[in-house]
């Protein structure tokens, strides 16, 4: 007996559901923990400014009281690409500069991780090539790029 249409979908959302009913509990435990996390942020960024304000203070009042909170500004720009790039900033590359390339045209099928992982490491690795995303690779020097058009297998 062949089901319906309406009816297939209905079974379908039901196995999806049963499939993914964990991610649900997912958010849960996020909202719980969000304020712990916000909180040590903020106890981190207080003593932060609280040891600016005493070095101001040695300084006979260099900066004024409402610039003191923003010297964090830097620290915090500098956590986060570190988070994104890694500890290395020879590795920073992509921010500035580089020639981007779409690797897979419209016709073509579609490169599979680990083919793009071995351009990757071919090509030298993150000093020289950044994968934005899976169609997309952005190259250091023109050079790379040429080698890399030239002698794509």
């Amino acid at each position: 007996m062949k089901l319906s249409q309406q009816t297939r979908r209905k079974v379908i959302k039901q196995k999806f559901k049963m499939m993914y009913s964990h991610y649900d509990d997912y958010d849960k435990d996020m909202d719980d923990e969000g304020y712990i996390i916000l909180i040590f942020g903020l106890i981190i960024l207080s003593t932060y400014w609280g040891i600016i304000h005493v070095i101001d203070k040695f300084t006979f009042n260099f900066m004024p009281w409402w610039i003191e909170p923003f010297t964090a500004i830097p620290l915090v720009g500098l956590l986060a690409l570190i988070e994104i790039f890694g500890r290395n900033p020879l590795y920073w590359w992509p921010l500035f500069w580089g020639t981007k390339i779409k690797i897979r045209q419209e016709n073509d099928p579609f490169k599979h991780t680990l083919e793009i992982e071995e351009v990757f490491k071919r090509m030298g690795g993150r000093a020289n090539v950044y994968v934005i995303d899976y169609d997309t690779l952005k190259f250091r020097k023109k050079k790379d790029v040429v080698r890399y058009w030239l002698f794509k297998s």
